[in-house]
């Protein structure tokens, strides 16, 4: 989708610039974030009236008649009327049979340099990242293949829960604090359908908004604000946010 046609939905779906009223949901994938995610930051701001800020880090507010934010006559989209969110599952599931046999996998690699890259894009663009939709379950799943040591992402070891450095079995694929390889998939792969981050790796994820210094309430679909990692989806957003204050 390029930044024209998410523009032309928008006032579609929005069309009074409702606040909350619709969420975006980028799923890219690791690979491609970088090159479509600011592309469609950038028309939205600009349908918002909205100048990608410089280096004093503050948004301005377009004043000239180049169209900028009316889109040559039509009228700007409200600041509030979309809200960003971050789906960093989706456009990361793996479904190659040679490596990974009959199960679709994700690499918590690429779920963390998706989330990562979008978080920084939002913030060299002047926007908001207000939500970010993880599919995960505290149960000792492998369905996803774990980090690393040295990812760029986090430098904490894939068995690292805490961020402490330490780490547990290595490579024995029991779960939770192991590395989970390609080849321990069907160990425990009980999920009925997408794969999900167990709770170590889920930790491992919600250190990347640590290093960032991003705040965040997690909200399940029962709307109550816990920190408890639990076997659903878990959908973050700003309008839930703001009715569990």
């Amino acid at each position: 989708m390029s930044g024209a046609d998410l523009v032309a939905l928008i006032r579609v779906l929005n069309p009074d610039s409702i606040p909350g009223k619709l969420t975006l949901f980028s799923r890219l994938g690791a690979k491609s974030v970088k090159a479509k995610l600011p592309e469609l930051i950038r028309a939205v701001r600009d349908a918002q009236g909205l100048i990608t800020p410089t280096t004093s880090g503050k948004a301005t507010v377009a004043t000239s008649d180049s169209g900028v934010g009316g889109g040559g006559g039509a009228p700007a989209i409200g600041r509030d009327a979309v809200v960003w969110s971050c789906d960093p599952m989706h456009g990361n599931t793996l479904t190659d049979a040679k490596q990974f046999g009959p199960f679709k996998t994700r690499r918590l690699t690429d779920i963390m340099q998706e989330l990562s890259d979008t978080i920084a894009i939002h913030s060299a663009l002047g926007s908001r990242l207000a939500g970010v939709h993880l599919e995960l379950t505290a149960e000792h799943v492998t369905e996803c293949t774990s980090i690393s040591d040295g990812c760029e992402c986090c430098p904490a070891a894939a068995g690292d829960a805490d961020g402490t450095g330490s780490s547990g079995s290595g490579s024995g694929g029991g779960g939770d604090d192991e590395a989970v390889t390609a080849k321990d998939l069907p160990k425990i792969y009980t999920t009925a359908c997408d794969p999900r981050l167990n709770r170590s790796q889920s930790i491992q994820v919600r250190l990347i908004g640590v290093r960032v210094r991003v705040r965040v309430r997690v909200c399940l679909c029962l709307g109550r604000a816990t920190d408890r990692i639990v076997s659903c989806d878990v959908w973050l957003s700003h309008t839930d946010c703001i009715q569990n204050r």
